[in-house]
């Protein structure tokens, strides 16, 4: 189960990989689990769509560095959520040729994410095809 808990302000996201055996006070203390959704968010009328379902979130691109896929881990989404405001790149192509309808590439049932691109030269994050986790 995943849960997201505030630290020092920060949101932070764990696994927790055994049941606590007083779950009620656990709830009370941490909240309910959480499930991550990718959502793209309209900024003319705030109207949010998903996109990708949390059984779908599961590979990650570490970068050039790399020609792998890893699955995602909490210190991705925790990277995204601190270093990137929630922002994501997700992998996306046209729909049968019409560029204006994009939809997520799915490889073996899962989508692959990506940390988002920042412009040369500029400190402001000018998303590409942006969504929001």
């Amino acid at each position: 189960m995943m849960f997201l808990k505030n630290v020092n302000g920060e949101p932070f996201v764990f696994l927790l990989e055994r049941v606590p055996v007083d779950q009620e006070q656990w709830i009370k203390d941490v909240g309910y689990p959480i499930e991550p959704y990718i959502v793209n968010v309209n900024e003319h009328t705030d109207v949010e769509e998903v996109i990708v379902e949390p059984d779908n979130i599961g590979w990650f691109d570490e970068g050039e560095f790399t020609d792998e896929l890893v699955d995602i881990e909490c210190r991705h989404l925790n990277r995204i959520l601190s270093g990137y405001d929630g922002f994501v790149e997700l992998e996306m192509m046209d729909e049968e040729g019409n560029e204006e309808n994009l939809v997520p590439v799915i490889y073996e049932g899962k989508v692959t994410l990506r940390y988002p691109e920042f412009e040369e030269h500029s400190n402001d994050y000018t998303p590409n095809e942006e969504s929001f986790l």
